[in-house]
């Protein structure tokens, strides 16, 4: 669930992703199934930030290298096999602040993914309620159910917001799938 967390002035460098990058052309879905040997798919995306729930505060950290520097994946329900049923759809969170990171040296590993990048899904298999199987797509996933989709407490649309955040050397800056993104 990783809510209301501080990751505050953090250096992740030399990231590389494990056993092969996951390639992202942008119109083929090429999933990654959880095996023996990559217990977490989304592990062929290797990134200095993995935030799988934006509900936290994310401030003034560095990465450098990886398939993003950043990246903020939609989970429909929480990829710990615990606490999947718990009610919490990190996926629905809002971010409450994410300011003052720089990224470099990322992103050359896909032909869609940024630096900073808000998409992906990790998620477990659909067909079996009771399936201890996580697979991982890093591209646009069409399902409404694996979309960002927030709201304030007034029942309004919330934006995924970003502020004050650097790139630099990287293939794209910053990418995303969601529903929109703010300024």
């Amino acid at each position: 669930m990783e809510e209301f967390n501080r990751v505050e002035y953090n250096l992740a460098a030399f990231v590389h992703p494990i056993d092969g990058a996951q390639i992202m052309p942008s119109n083929v879905v090429n999933n990654k199934y959880q095996s023996d040997t990559i217990l977490v798919p989304a592990d062929h995306t290797a990134s200095g930030f993995y935030i799988s729930n934006v509900h936290n505060y994310v401030v003034g950290n560095a990465a450098s290298g990886g398939w993003s520097g950043m990246q903020f994946p939609i989970l429909p329900q929480p990829a710990d096999p615990t606490l999947r049923f718990n009610g919490v759809v990190p996926k629905d969170r809002p971010s409450l602040l994410i300011t003052g990171n720089s990224i470099h040296s990322s992103s050359w590993f896909a032909q869609n993914s940024g630096a900073v990048y808000e998409g992906g899904s990790l998620y477990w298999e659909e067909d079996d309620v009771n399936s201890e199987m996580l697979i991982y797509n890093a591209g646009r996933v069409s399902s409404s159910r694996l979309t960002r989709y927030t709201t304030d407490e007034n029942g309004n649309d919330d934006w995924f917001r970003i502020h004050n955040t650097t790139v630099w050397l990287a293939n794209i800056g910053v990418t995303g799938w969601g529903k929109r993104a703010g300024k």
